[in-house]
């Protein structure tokens, strides 16, 4: 992605800003790509960015029509919300220095935020544009529905919520979290026979049974198997239909052109459950 960073200094008096719009406005439309706009544009947009002296609603007007004529973000401060200051007599401040950053760079890059360092012999603030690091999170884990009607399952949750009365609901979940994958594995290490494996032995015996005289005992080692085989495939076909019901409703969300931040990830969706 190519990308604009243009940096300005405003004139002070508003009939000289009215042309200095003008100006920017003509070397964005000639760069015709996404812009980084920083600077002193010695206006401020709101009453609430001025403190000290009067404020001109006339004077607002320029910048906040550059910024929606651009369709630009006035991104989040950090540290002080002003940038100038005046002492003496007469205490005075504003917010005169920005960055104004647009949605395609925020999109690609949507931690970004200003910061505000200290002032020293200026009576302007530095600002910085300053990606925000976002903290790791517990990795999200799956709880399949059917877990949830075997009865053993049942009793090792019961007997851990039961065991846990007085501690936080996070950490009972930690708990759940961590009983349910050792119990998960150990389901899966007592049933090693996939699918394919079961079929194969229920194969066979149905050919044993056919050239055997007393075959009784074979029919009922098929009818062992074959309802181990109709329990396989029924948690196969729930695994299957609710992971098929999550990239539904991630590709769905992707088509809605819903924008996902760090801070705004999906991670539920109905009858599948997370426990973080």
């Amino acid at each position: 992605m190519y990308l604009g960073v243009v940096n300005v200094y405003a004139p002070n008096l508003l009939s000289e800003k009215k042309d200095f719009f003008v100006n920017l406005n003509e070397v964005i439309g000639n760069l015709g790509v996404p812009m980084i706009v920083g600077g002193d544009f010695n206006s401020v947009r709101e009453s609430n960015e001025r403190i000290g002296i009067s404020v001109n609603s006339c004077d607002m007007g320029p910048l906040n029509e550059f910024i929606q004529a651009w369709n630009l973000v006035d991104l989040p401060f950090s540290g002080s919300c002003f940038t100038w200051f005046e002492g003496g007599s007469s205490t005075s401040a504003n917010r005169l220095d920005r960055f104004l950053i647009s949605t395609d760079v925020l999109c690609k890059i949507p931690s970004l935020i200003q910061k505000t360092l200290k002032r020293s012999l200026s009576d302007h603030n530095t600002v910085v544009l300053q990606e925000i690091t976002i903290p790791s999170r517990p990795r999200p884990f799956k709880w399949l529905c059917h877990w949830a009607e075997d009865s053993g399952f049942r009793i090792l949750v019961e007997e851990i919520v039961g065991r846990s009365q007085n501690i936080e609901i996070s950490k009972l979940l930690s708990e759940i979290k961590m009983a349910s994958k050792t119990w998960a594995k150990v389901i899966r290490d007592a049933e090693k026979d996939s699918i394919k494996v079961i079929e194969s032995k229920i194969s066979d015996l149905e050919q044993e049974a056919l050239v055997g005289n007393n075959n009784s005992d074979v029919l009922k080692e098929i009818q062992i198997w074959k309802v181990k085989l109709w329990s396989k495939y029924r948690r196969e076909e729930r695994e299957w239909l609710q992971k098929s019901r999550l990239k539904w409703f991630i590709k769905h969300c992707s088509r809605q052109s819903l924008k996902q931040t760090e801070y705004q990830k999906i991670y539920f969706i109905k009858r599948v459950l997370y426990i973080t």
